[in-house]
């Protein structure tokens, strides 16, 4: 039997010992009778209860040496969580994964536009913390902090480094990287990508050490929900109210035009295809493609609206007031970018006409107010909806189409928005573990594979 420590050895050293010593007494005294049998009666008991040692618990045997416990990959992640889902499901996905090397991960909040990294900090742990914290895996170490109170400290090294958010010109001057520092965006400045506000100094004090590795904005844009990666969080409502209210969101609602990168064709990117990834395009094409076969008796009922010429006026109307707003009354406005918001914007009126003729508790009159003529989306609300909103206070005039949304989800899964921030996280995955091709697999190759991950 093998024992965890060597004292079962020590016992057996020390009874070997006293065998030994009660022999010698019993020689040197072995002139006196009393001595002699008090010796034997010692010695037969010693003797006895070694060989009962001996047969009942076994030889001893030595304890292997304790294998040396591997020194953790240290691991930084800078993150805008608060902002969009996919943060938090790069969080989630990073700590429970099912590798039994030893990681220790740095979650740096950035903060977002509307809400200070601390905020971001203190929702995290108040909403989504205790549905993920059960599923993290027992080789991994997880940290908390700030970009202002990260920045404050001196000399830190990581092995990896991964940035899925702006960095609001922190610098990386106190920051040492052994392997590779990824990013969620292309590094060169001329795509334009969200990630890269305010990030040109830590990119190129990386990409001069030859250790900075980008991942395609418009591969990352491909990669959105199916139901086997939607099953991951089905047992946690927090996770899935998250990513049902962000890709209703996402869709129905534009970047705010005074947003920092809004100008720099980020917004123009958005709706159109052409001009950038065209995300809010391609989401509301296919929920107004799916409603239109699955809700065909709301289609028919509420038809009438649906070519309203007012309505459509107005909803052309809200679009080129979006794009003056961004650009500025006297800059030309980019004519398809304008056509294809205009066809966002009918698109939505359309849906929304679904949702009021789908819902029995609601009329149009309730959101028709004092003016009963004005029955489009954009009559009632002359410009487009910015998201900066939240799921406690979504406008008055989308709740008929968030109620036919999430009614619907299961059938709208495909326009969901694009898990960006996940699939960066499944990149750095690979980078550790010595697979560099992760940031180009296909779509279901990455469903598959990061699906059997955590």
């Amino acid at each position: 039997m093998t024992f965890p420590t060597n004292l079962f050895i020590h016992f057996m050293y020390l009874m070997g010992a006293l065998n030994a010593f009660v022999m010698i007494l019993f020689i040197y005294w072995q002139n006196s009778a009393f001595l002699q049998i008090a010796l034997s009666t010692i010695y037969l008991a010693t003797l006895f209860g070694t060989i009962y040692y001996l047969y009942i618990i076994g030889m001893p045997v030595l304890d292997e040496p304790t294998p040396p416990v591997p020194t953790p990959i240290e691991v930084v992640v800078f993150t805008d969580e608060g902002e969009e889902c996919d943060d938090r499901l790069g969080i989630h996905y990073l700590c429970s994964n099912t590798s039994t090397t030893p990681t220790d991960y740095t979650f740096v909040f950035t903060g977002t536009a509307e809400k200070s990294a601390d905020d971001c900090l203190t929702t995290w742990f108040e909403k989504f913390q205790h549905e993920s914290k059960p599923s993290w895996s027992q080789t991994t170490t997880v940290r908390f902090t700030t970009i202002d109170d990260f920045k404050i400290n001196r000399d830190l090294t990581y092995n990896w480094a991964l940035q899925i958010a702006p960095m609001g010109g922190y610098d990386g001057s106190n920051l040492t990287i052994t392997n590779k520092y990824i990013i969620a965006g292309n590094a060169d400045p001329d795509k334009n990508s969200v990630n890269r506000k305010n990030s040109d100094a830590i990119i190129k004090k990386f990409q001069d050490e030859g250790k900075l590795v980008d991942i395609s904005s418009d591969h990352m844009a491909m990669m959105r929900f199916q139901p086997k990666l939607l099953k991951k969080f089905q047992d946690m409502p927090e996770f899935m109210e998250g990513i049902v209210f962000y890709a209703f969101k996402l869709a129905i609602a534009r970047m705010r035009y005074d947003h920092p990168v809004a100008a720099k064709g980020v917004a123009e990117g958005l709706v159109n295809p052409k001009k950038g990834r065209g995300t809010n395009y391609k989401s509301v094409k296919m929920i107004h493609e799916i409603l239109m076969k699955t809700k065909s008796d709301a289609y028919h009922q509420g038809h009438h609206l649906f070519y309203s010429k007012s309505a459509i006026n107005a909803a052309k109307k809200a679009a080129m007031k979006y794009f003056m707003d961004v650009y500025g009354e006297n800059i030309a406005i980019p004519a398809d970018s304008h056509d294809y918001l205009c066809e966002i914007n009918v698109m939505l009126h359309q849906l929304n006409c679904i949702a009021l003729a789908n819902t029995d508790d609601i009329r149009l009159n309730d959101f028709r107010g004092v003016d009963p003529s004005k029955e489009g989306l954009f009559e009632l609300h002359p410009e487009v909806f910015y998201s900066d909103f939240d799921i406690d206070n979504i406008p008055k005039l989308l709740q008929p189409m968030w109620n036919l949304f999430k009614e619907n989800q299961n059938e709208l899964i495909p326009a969901f928005n694009p898990v960006y921030d996940l699939f960066a996280a499944f990149v750095l995955v690979g980078e550790m573990t010595g697979d560099s091709e992760r940031k180009t697999v296909s779509p279901d190759e990455f469903i598959e594979v990061i699906c059997d991950e955590f």
